[in-house]
């Protein structure tokens, strides 16, 4: 891991992205970037980030705010026979929001077939308005939901039913669902 530091004499506002500038013959690719301000980390950002030779590239960062937000996750898995999935250790789930996204997060629940299960991630990220999730199987553990609930610090604020394998999330693969919004 490498870092740079520098100081800035002026804040102007919550920190929303950075710029970076190569001056010289010597292509830069990154694949994620955190920045710390006097000490606290307020911006990350992750993906497939290149900065080509004497280029510029402009990349938008996930704010982290001073309070965590707990994000309480409820799913019901199929009743196939392979539906079922682990309990902890194979899935990673990433809120998505209007401003941003948290951390990947290892959700321990009850995920047995055509068993309900829920679990509790607590980020800092500011996200804005959730709107989807993204679940990243780490494993060759299969597994199938047909709904998913999610709550922000204790309030209601998406759902998503699904049929047939619209929730598969098969073995080393990704799946992002959009939620439908509570009123």
């Amino acid at each position: 891991e490498y870092g740079k530091q520098w100081y800035q004499r002026r804040v102007r506002g919550k920190l929303k992205g950075m710029r970076i500038k190569n001056k010289s013959d010597n292509m830069w690719v990154f694949v994620t970037m955190k920045v710390r301000v006097d000490g606290v980390t307020r911006g990350k950002w992750s993906g497939n980030g290149k900065v080509e030779d004497y280029k510029t590239k402009t990349i938008n960062l996930n704010y982290i705010g001073d309070e965590k937000v707990e994000y309480e996750i409820e799913q019901t898995t199929g009743t196939g026979t392979w539906d079922g999935g682990a309990r902890s250790g194979a899935y990673l789930f990433t809120l998505i929001g209007s401003e941003g996204e948290t951390s990947p997060a290892d959700c321990s629940a009850d995920r047995s077939q055509g068993g309900s299960g829920r679990c509790t991630i607590k980020d800092a990220a500011v996200i804005g308005k959730l709107s989807g999730v993204r679940i990243k199987n780490t494993s060759d553990n299969t597994w199938v939901f047909v709904s998913m609930s999610v709550k922000v610090n204790g309030v209601a604020q998406g759902v998503w039913m699904g049929t047939g394998n619209q929730g598969r999330v098969s073995d080393y693969r990704t799946l992002e669902i959009t939620l439908k919004t509570v009123t």
